[in-house]
């Protein structure tokens, strides 16, 4: 407990102290603060939407992808930025009835002297450069860094390498049949072997056939290399003033119908249609950018003095006894006027003996030596005065003492006989109800005992003082 009061004190003033100290702070915002390059590196879900799809339509499903992004606000309003970007990624998908009918059609493809069962099946890496303009409404809700949705528009170029999946790694074409299952011979084989003939396979997805040079279809080789163009929409939510996340999903258009390696003149070739002109992705996900080299938008600056507006200067500087020390560090406020004070605004007292000065009759009393109030040494006989004390007789405390009738009642009583109620009382007959019988009858009151009142107790322990 005493370590706690005397910590008590010191944590207060050190409180009091970082109040004026924060007072003292200013906030200056920078008018035309320099923004430098920001750094964004995301991940999310690919999702591709050419002709042959991964697994149907499903949005969720696809291929991870990565992208690294350095980025800066320019323009005076700050509502446009500037990002350059690089993604990695690969897309990937199969059509199993398109893979059906191009694996058992009537005239197959040959090549080299071979005959080729391709499918749909295909995986495209990819490499994508480029930049974007992106407008994030900062004129229309203002620079406050909370949530903050945006749009961007953008532009790259695209390097991809689209390979299939068409054979295993003994270089046996993968067969498709009409019920949805996977093997090594035609479905109609007559010189398949019986016992492997329906022996069902899975793919090795070793993706082995490059599509950009087979030159299976008819189509000449093609330069890997594609423009593309990416819109994109989110939220930015910011952590900090320096750090925030962003929650996106992109469409990246491409100019060409060969990611997947299908196109009108594949589909033409087994009397198909390509649905798509163009290839496209989805790219959705979650960025982490961080914002480590731009000049702070507003400074703390520490000033000499504080303008506190609604601030009562009056009670602040306020002295009620006039002796130059103000009242919230004067710890003696009603000091006489013209009296001689020290530091803390308290009357000087040289002899220390707890008079001040002022009203000390001795003004050299020895130091331990007790004084009256008047600061005058006193004696050893002063001092054992106060112990002579004479007994007083008992029929003259009533005249010292009362009884407050707050917390006790006033009853009269004829004679000494005990009343009746009492009599219970008396446990040993003596007509004279001792201290321990009045003892023991509140103790059974309280105890829940006996058919006294509250009224009654009061009354009884009148009755024992008046006996």
């Amino acid at each position: 407990m005493l370590i706690l009061l005397s910590v008590y004190p010191v944590g207060r003033a050190q409180d009091v102290e970082e109040f004026y100290a924060k007072m003292l702070e200013k906030e200056v915002e920078v008018v035309d603060p320099v923004k430098r390059p920001e750094i964004g590196v995301s991940a999310g879900m690919i999702h591709y939407l050419g002709d042959i799809r991964y697994r149907a339509d499903n949005g969720m499903l696809g291929n991870l992808g990565t992208t690294v992004s350095v980025g800066t606000l320019i323009g005076s309003a700050r509502q446009m930025r500037m990002n350059v970007m690089i993604m990695f990624g690969q897309l990937e998908g199969q059509d199993w009835e398109k893979s059906y009918v191009m694996n058992s059609w009537t005239d197959p493809i040959r090549l080299n002297e071979e005959v080729w069962y391709p499918s749909t099946a295909f995986k495209t890496q990819f490499f994508e450069i480029g930049f974007s303009w992106e407008y994030n409404f900062w004129h229309l809700l203002g620079k406050r860094k909370t949530a903050r949705p945006y749009v961007s528009l953008g532009g790259g170029l695209m390097i991809f390498t689209p390979k299939g999946d068409y054979k295993n790694k003994n270089n046996d074409f993968y067969r498709y049949w009409a019920d949805g299952t996977l093997h090594l011979y035609a479905e109609n084989d007559p010189a398949a072997p019986p016992d492997k003939k329906k022996l069902l396979v899975t793919r090795d997805r070793n993706y082995e056939t490059d599509l950009k040079s087979t030159n299976l279809f008819g189509i000449d080789p093609f330069p890997p290399v594609t423009a593309v163009f990416p819109v994109e929409l989110g939220v930015d939510m910011y952590l900090s003033e320096r750090v925030y996340m962003r929650l996106f999903t992109s469409l990246h258009l491409t100019i060409t119908d060969l990611l997947d390696g299908y196109n009108k003149d594949v589909a033409s070739h087994y009397g198909m249609k390509d649905k798509f002109p163009i290839d496209m992705f989805m790219y959705t996900g979650l960025a982490l950018h961080l914002d480590l080299f731009s000049q702070r938008e507003a400074y703390i600056m520490d000033q000499e003095f504080a303008d506190i507006q609604d601030f009562d200067y009056e009670v602040f500087l306020a002295d009620q006894d006039n002796d130059g020390v103000l009242d919230h560090l004067d710890q003696c406020p009603d000091t006489p006027e013209n009296v001689a004070i020290d530091s803390v605004g308290c009357p000087l007292d040289t002899d220390r003996d707890g008079v001040p000065d002022y009203l000390d009759k001795q003004l050299n009393t020895p130091e331990g030596q007790p004084v009256d109030a008047d600061g005058v040494s006193m004696s050893e006989a002063d001092l054992t005065l106060p112990q002579d004390i004479q007994p007083l007789a008992r029929d003259r405390v009533r005249q010292y003492t009362s009884m407050s009738k707050e917390w006790s009642k006033v009853y009269t009583f004829k004679g000494k006989q005990i009343p009746e109620k009492f009599l219970v009382v008396d446990t040993d007959g003596d007509g004279y109800i001792s201290y321990d019988e009045v003892i023991r009858a509140v103790d059974g009151f309280f105890g829940g005992g006996g058919s006294f009142t509250p009224e009654d107790i009061y009354e009884l322990n009148a009755f024992f003082f008046a006996q």
